[in-house]
């Protein structure tokens, strides 16, 4: 009957100490409140979540060219170019992110952020007589066909 009593007597002794460290007894001697009351909070009107996209505003320069990619491609509003200043607002009509590298005469490391899929973003550059390469480097896409050649003249 001993042995019951001591497991019994033990049990008692670390149900207690689980039930002080739930209810927050410290070493101060300040009285706790239950967790429950502490917590009870009024509800927070949640304003909608903005829409998934990546669109910054033009500081357009020169001659607007409007830029759709789409898996995987991409079409410019224009054909033929002059030299002088571009913005290439770009619209990522595509189901994935894109986005679009500029490198040509003078132009090195031009490129706007990741768009998400129904995004635009806008990127001004000078463009000078010569060939110039406009590619989407996410992923594969260039290989797949996000890789075009304009040339101003």
């Amino acid at each position: 009957m001993k042995l019951a009593s001591r497991k019994a007597a033990g049990l008692v002794g670390i149900v207690s100490g689980v039930m002080l460290l739930l209810t927050g007894c410290g070493t101060s001697g300040a009285q706790t409140t239950p967790l429950a009351a502490t917590t009870t909070k009024a509800p927070v009107a949640v304003a909608p979540a903005p829409a998934a996209t990546t669109t910054k505003p033009a500081a357009t320069k020169g001659t607007v060219v409007n830029v759709t990619e789409t898996e995987f491609a991409i079409a410019l509003s224009q054909a033929t170019f002059k030299p002088g200043a571009y913005t290439f607002v770009v619209k990522d009509d595509g189901a994935v992110s894109h986005n679009l590298n500029i490198k040509g005469p003078g132009i090195a490391g031009t490129a706007t952020s990741t768009i998400k899929a129904g995004g635009s973003e806008s990127i001004t550059v000078t463009l000078a007589a010569g060939s110039y390469e406009l590619w989407c480097s996410i992923g594969s896409h260039k290989a797949s066909g996000m890789d075009k050649t304009i040339t101003v003249a």
